[in-house]
């Protein structure tokens, strides 16, 4: 199965977004899994690696939850993030009808996932960049540690990444790979 080149896209959509943070002088900001699931999707359709593709859609559909309730939150809105959260999104929807989406690939997203949260330690923590460094706020009264709250998010994340796995193999795809 040959890649396609409409996966340099979301590549491009994170270079772009990119810019913006190192114009900015936070380069720490590159490694939230929104962006990183811009490179995950753009790697995939390019390659033609399916997994490497439903990894990133994964992280990138799970972080654009959290993204828009920062946004109804007061956060702020940056355009160059639609590049990241709704472009890489739609061209990775491309992909999956494309490629497929391979089974138990909520697996090795989960486990990427945690490998970034623990690359994320070396950020500086006032910007807890995938919660590596602290519990999020307004949550610092339910858990004791922030072990706990970081064992507690995996499960969560782990759930709904199976649950996301479903409903795209169930509903976006043309039949589904291995």
């Amino acid at each position: 199965m040959r890649g396609t080149t409409l996966g340099l896209l979301p590549i491009l959509f994170y270079n772009i977004h990119a810019g913006y943070w190192l114009f900015q002088r936070h380069p720490e900001n590159l490694l939230w899994v929104c962006h990183i699931a811009s490179i995950l999707i753009g790697l995939g359709m390019f390659f033609a690696a399916p997994r490497l593709l439903a990894s990133g859609m994964l992280w990138v559909t799970f972080g654009n939850f959290f993204w828009i309730l920062y946004l109804a939150t007061g956060g702020e809105f940056l355009p160059t993030s639609l590049l990241t959260h709704a472009g890489s999104l739609i061209v990775g929807l491309v992909g999956l009808r494309r490629f497929g989406f391979p089974k138990n690939t909520y697996v090795r997203a989960l486990l990427g996932l945690i490998a970034l949260v623990f690359v994320s330690r070396w950020t500086p923590p006032a910007e807890n960049v995938n919660l590596a460094h602290r519990i999020g706020d307004g949550w610092e009264n339910v858990f004791p540690s922030h072990t706990i709250y970081l064992l507690f998010l995996f499960g969560v994340t782990g759930a709904s990444f199976l649950a996301m796995e479903l409903l795209y193999r169930r509903f976006l795809l043309r039949k589904n790979p291995g």
